[in-house]
């Protein structure tokens, strides 16, 4: 697979090192990135894509690079990437350093590495629906709410739990039992003129295609209802996960509960819609 991988605005060999042993990133975890896709190889979403970035930056006290400047090396590495369409990932770092408690200062020389690589995503609506279970701990808002933080090692034991378990992918729940989101994507529900997500204070991640899904919904008339969704709900059908690298994949399946097909389709007409515009370059709000 070809990747093309820049660290500060330079290509970078993905086979040999490129952060400081003392990076602060690799230490403590103490960094954010962003996960992007192309439509016909141009970036979709790109301005909430890097308006969460610096939020995130902000947050951890971490310098934002010029998001003018990310811009242009994102489509530079878009365009190294000989594929229909591209994955692209934004990390920057704290930089060399000491991490946490003995470098509580702010960062002052962060680190931006840039890699692309071909996408490969099956077209909606095909795939296997996802057979999910629910994982055994508990999403509670903390600290990093709303920060897309590369501190993923809880979602890495999510994801090895949820494999070894023979799933697709883990479900979060509060601490009353609803569900809130997958380990990397936004779970929602669409029912008859409806569309349910976890509302934000609940610790969900404000999900770059969630936001979208949420804006054609009330441009369709679609009513949009963020509250926690209950198991009996997903049971019925219409629930589906939605991630920036494909904004529908329907639930199949949860712990040992098959889930029928939707009586109704309408996460999968927004979708639909969703990559019908983002083909012709349509930029959400």
């Amino acid at each position: 697979m070809q990747v093309f991988l820049s660290v500060n605005g330079r290509q970078a060999d993905p086979a040999a090192p490129s952060l400081a042993p003392t990076d602060r990133g690799a230490l403590a975890g103490e960094g954010a990135y962003e996960a992007l896709r192309t439509y016909s190889r141009r970036p979709f979403a790109l301005g909430r894509h890097l308006a969460r970035l610096e939020a995130s930056l902000q947050r951890l006290a971490i310098p934002c690079p010029d998001l003018a400047l990310l811009g242009r090396e994102i489509g530079a590495a878009i365009a190294a990437v000989e594929a229909s369409e591209v994955r692209v990932r934004v990390t920057v770092t704290a930089g060399p350093g000491l991490p946490a408690p003995a470098g509580l200062g702010a960062a002052t020389d962060p680190v931006r590495i840039i890699d692309a690589r071909p996408l490969q995503v099956e077209p909606t609506p095909g795939g296997t629906p996802v057979r999910a279970i629910t994982l055994p701990w508990r999403l509670i808002p903390g600290p990093l709410r709303g920060v897309k933080s590369t501190s993923l090692a809880a979602t890495a034991v999510a994801r090895r739990h949820a494999a070894t378990s023979g799933a697709d992918d883990g479900l979060w729940t509060d601490l009353d039992g609803r569900y809130l989101e997958a380990c990397a994507a936004s779970l929602l529900l669409g029912e008859a003129g409806s569309l349910c997500t976890a509302p934000l204070d609940t610790g969900v991640l404000d999900g770059v295609t969630r936001a979208a899904l949420l804006q054609l919904a009330t441009e369709h008339g679609v009513a949009v209802d963020e509250r926690p969704l209950a198991r009996a709900e997903l049971l019925r059908g219409g629930g589906f996960l939605a991630a920036s690298s494909q904004p529908w994949r329907p639930l199949g399946r949860l712990d040992a509960d098959p889930i029928p097909p939707p009586a109704e389709a309408t996460g999968l007409r927004l979708a639909l819609e969703l990559e019908r515009r983002a083909h012709a370059g349509w930029d959400p709000e």
